[in-house]
């Protein structure tokens, strides 16, 4: 006689082909090109960056992997040499920033 959690095991979903799930998933992902920022555009978030401090709350979109994504959280620290700022632990280069808020 089957346990009950055996008997429950045989209605459970199945993925017969593993990974498929996930490689549809990653199919309907649009992909863009960067857009080019205008020289007004790289002044303002660069105004923005030398006044950000650790621990502000910010709002930024980036690019990365073909797409643009959108984060808010904590500045975990700015760093000028690699021009680069850490936004719950996820690090952002400058060049990749298309928008940047303060606050939000």
């Amino acid at each position: 006689m089957l346990s009950r959690m055996n008997r429950a095991k045989q209605f459970l979903p199945f993925d017969a082909v593993s990974g498929l799930q996930k490689a549809l998933r990653e199919k309907e992902i649009e992909y863009v090109n960067k857009a080019e920022l205008s020289e007004e555009q790289i002044e303002q978030i660069s105004s923005i960056l030398t006044m950000i401090k650790d621990g502000e709350n910010i709002k930024v979109v980036y690019y990365v992997d073909n797409q643009y994504k959108e984060i808010y959280g904590k500045v975990k620290k700015v760093n000028t040499v690699k021009k680069s700022i850490i936004i719950n632990d996820i690090e952002i280069f400058f060049t990749d920033i298309f928008t940047i808020k303060r606050g939000h």
